[in-house]
């Protein structure tokens, strides 16, 4: 670790102890509205299917329309049970997959705060970029004091 990036750590494990700072990946509007387009999907697919109960539909075409909804019911849950945590270690965040950033490849980072989702968007030295959403004000907080720490490339 370069003296710059050790400072940033350091910097970094100061402005948010104590650490671990945990909490939802996604805000309780963004959750509820998730779910209220999900029972309007649902309604309005209960609604064809008993309308078009005596006309013939194929089997495929309904298969892939409840395939498909099941998948948005899965979405739907993962954002319900997403969580960030901030810890001395780095960030993760649980999703489809764990999201997993270590401190010592976090170059720079920039707070995004959109208007239904606080995202912390990391760069890591091959200038990938990994993206955290933050659904509670402590982390909105953290994700702000992260991205003044790291708003420069390490010299």
């Amino acid at each position: 670790m370069t003296t710059t990036a050790h400072q940033q750590h350091e910097a970094v494990l100061t402005a948010l102890h104590p650490l671990p700072i945990q909490g939802d990946a996604w805000s309780k509007p963004i959750k509820v509205l998730a779910w209220l387009v999900l029972l309007v999907i649902g309604i309005k697919l209960a609604q064809t299917a008993t309308r078009t109960a005596n006309e013939g539909i194929s089997p495929t075409i309904a298969a892939t329309i409840v395939l498909l909804f099941g998948a948005l019911i899965v979405f739907a849950w993962l954002m319900q049970t997403s969580q960030t945590i901030i810890s001395e270690e780095g960030i993760t965040q649980t999703w489809l997959t764990t999201r997993y950033l270590p401190w010592n490849e976090l170059h720079f980072a920039k707070f995004v705060p959109l208007l239904g989702s606080k995202r912390l968007i990391c760069f890591t030295a091959r200038n990938r970029p990994v993206i955290f959403q933050a659904g509670s004000q402590e982390l909105h907080i953290a994700f702000a004091k992260i991205a003044v720490i790291y708003r420069k490339h390490p010299q």
